[in-house]
């Protein structure tokens, strides 16, 4: 069981990410969730931050993201956080790195749709675009839907 210590390993971060996330997808909506994606957002070098915090190239830093799965996952961390512009950044930047039906991105599904609550408006979208291009479970459609409902309802968002 994770107790709670967040000791990554950069050959395996995304084994131990999914691991941790998959013990607490029961309390995907509560606090703890956000509090161990914080954790991993701290844990990650500057390196990607600094990359997405500045100007770059889309295609060159698409390359490195679909050539290096540390970068990838990197950005992934950093995309389901709520740093503008940064996360953002990470968010467009995966959706133009992805295929539909991505592999790379499928056991995230429940992550991408809680993250979409409080984002701001482009954060949102670009999460929706790549949640649109994953297989949607049964599981998921009613929470996906949900989120979607309560965007749409935000009047000032229109």
């Amino acid at each position: 069981m994770f107790d709670g210590s967040l000791q990554l390993c950069k050959n395996n971060f995304l084994f131990y990410y999914t691991d941790v996330l998959c013990i607490f997808e029961r309390r995907l909506f509560s606090g703890t969730t956000s509090v161990i994606l914080k954790s991993l957002y701290d844990a990650i070098d500057q390196g990607m931050k600094e990359i997405l915090a500045g100007r770059f190239n889309k295609e060159e830093l698409a390359k490195l993201l679909n050539a290096d799965r540390e970068k990838f996952e990197e950005t992934l961390i950093i995309a389901l956080q709520d740093i503008h512009p940064v996360s953002w950044r990470a968010t467009w930047m995966l959706y133009h790195t992805m295929e539909e039906q991505d592999n790379r991105l499928q056991p995230f599904l429940p992550h991408l749709v809680a993250a979409l609550k409080g984002k701001g408006d482009g954060h949102q979208r670009e999460l929706l675009r790549i949640i649109g291009l994953l297989d949607i479970t049964e599981d998921y459609e009613g929470v996906l839907f949900d989120a979607c409902m309560a965007i749409w309802e935000q009047v000032g968002k229109i």
